[in-house]
């Protein structure tokens, strides 16, 4: 999946300026010093990742030595999301999201040759264990105008993986437990809209913008001539997107429920990969890339309450 590259400019952009929403829905809150707003949420996720790894240091020989993709990673968790405005015009966040992974395949392909020729070795695993963790944290500021009132936010995200290889039938040796753990981490900046449909119901969209540091270790437990727990490391620079949708309904001044989406991409450029040897040497590669990619639900209840 790429994205265009004045694509993403628009976004930086945009993320960069601030967030629209009607001053009727949030003015009240905005400017009320003391106001705490916590949600707590139940989820279901569905997502992939993938990496790939030229066959040596200048993308050559061949430009895809090794590929692993894992598909259909389903998990369920929950989440919590804090919200405070101490000040006037200002907003401080943090969330946190963990799911379970409890479904998913995998698949391994090696090749001879460019452009995913000659193929040298093909796997196929089960996936079916491992979890996701989620932080953001950062700060906001509101600016008023006439019937408009516009927020502009910035802050930090880590997100880290574990992804598990495991046997998926008679002929994959049973004592297989490979495992990659991935983590990105970076600044964040991302706009919303509040949107009243009516006195007690709320429609928020949003959309964030996110550069980050992508580092992974993995740990082929099958492999003799690798070391372990740390067979080989990948280091790049990535980017991603988010795009989330949310409705609201109060059900009183303090109380109220909501349901929502969230669908979220990230890749990096080109990257390196180290393998650390059993005997103590090392030997390195090009990284191409890597990616992620996962659709979140969620539904929960959240709770108000101010000075």
């Amino acid at each position: 999946m790429e994205i265009e590259k004045r694509f993403l400019t628009y976004l930086v952009a945009c993320c960069a300026t601030c967030s629209i929403t009607t001053a009727r829905a949030q003015q009240a809150t905005a400017l009320r010093p003391y106001v705490i707003q916590a949600e707590v949420t139940g989820t279901a996720t569905l997502g992939s990742n993938s990496w790939s790894v030229a066959g040596n240091s200048e993308g050559a020989n061949p430009n895809v030595l090794s590929e692993l993709k894992w598909k259909q990673q389903a998990g369920i968790g929950a989440g919590m999301n804090v919200m405070a405005y101490p000040l006037r015009h200002w907003l401080l966040y943090v969330s946190y999201l963990r799911t379970g992974t409890v479904s998913g395949t995998a698949t391994d392909n090696d090749y001879a040759g460019d452009n995913r020729t000659r193929i040298t070795y093909s796997g196929h695993f089960a996936a079916n264990h491992g979890y996701m963790d989620e932080v953001y944290t950062g700060i906001g500021y509101t600016f008023l105008l006439k019937k408009l009132v516009l927020t502009a936010t910035g802050g930090y995200t880590a997100t880290a993986q574990l992804n598990y290889l495991l046997p998926a039938d008679a002929a994959t040796p049973a004592d297989l437990s490979s495992t990659y753990k991935n983590t990105w981490k970076g600044v964040a900046v991302g706009v919303f809209a509040n949107i009243s449909l009516e006195k007690k119901l709320q429609l928020i969209p949003g959309i964030a913008y996110y550069q980050q540091r992508y580092y992974a270790a993995g740990n082929w437990n099958l492999i003799s001539a690798f070391s372990h727990p740390l067979s080989f490391a990948h280091n790049a620079n990535g980017y991603g997107i988010r795009f989330q949708l949310q409705g609201r309904y109060a059900c009183n001044h303090m109380f109220g429920v909501l349901a929502g989406a969230t669908w979220h991409y990230a890749a990096t450029g080109h990257g390196a990969e180290t393998l650390y040897l059993k005997e103590g040497g090392t030997a390195g590669t090009r990284m191409n890339a890597a990616y992620t990619e996962a659709l979140n639900l969620r539904a929960g209840i959240y709770v108000s309450c101010g000075k």
